[in-house]
């Protein structure tokens, strides 16, 4: 787990990524990496992941929605490279079906996601400010929400903890 370890959240340096990927390859060794927590990186840039190095297919990329978006849905992804042929086998023999719903909320979230991101400048980030867990203020996300979107007849959107 080269990005945010648990339960120390240490963080490995983009060079010793390299490093690592390069030595795997040599020796043809695959990687797993799980990155379940890379979305929850509060600097202005996340970290690369060590799949961002591999040029050969030796890393397997792993990650999940349970950890930063919805814990129930169970929802998450592999960029298995070389292994992708062998791992969508063991997915179709281990899991039929999947919760349909839950991965249209997710991918409503994607597109919305990607529409905010898309309108954002690219150096500007909002500052964190942590606030009480008990709070039940609303915290002002976005102020122009796509009008393809189901959220688009309000003004703004807003999550409330």
């Amino acid at each position: 787990m080269p990005n945010f370890q648990n339960p120390t959240g240490a963080l490995m340096p983009a060079d010793q990524k390299k490093a690592l990927v390069d030595l795997l390859t040599q020796h043809r060794v695959p990687l797993i990496e799980d990155d379940v927590y890379g979305e929850l990186y509060f600097g202005v840039r996340r970290p690369a992941p060590a799949k961002s190095f591999d040029r050969q297919g030796w890393v397997m990329h792993c990650s999940s929605f349970s950890k930063n978006l919805a814990p129930g849905y169970r929802i998450g992804w592999a960029a298995a490279g070389r292994f992708a042929p062998q791992v969508e086998r063991l997915k179709l023999t281990s899991t039929l079906s999947v919760a349909v719903p839950s991965q249209v909320a997710v991918l409503h979230f994607l597109m919305l996601r990607a529409r905010i991101q898309q309108k954002r400048p690219r150096n500007r980030r909002a500052p964190f400010t942590p606030w009480p867990a008990a709070s039940s203020r609303a915290l002002p996300v976005v102020d122009d929400v796509p009008t393809s979107t189901q959220l688009a007849r309000h003004a703004s959107v807003s999550l409330f903890f």
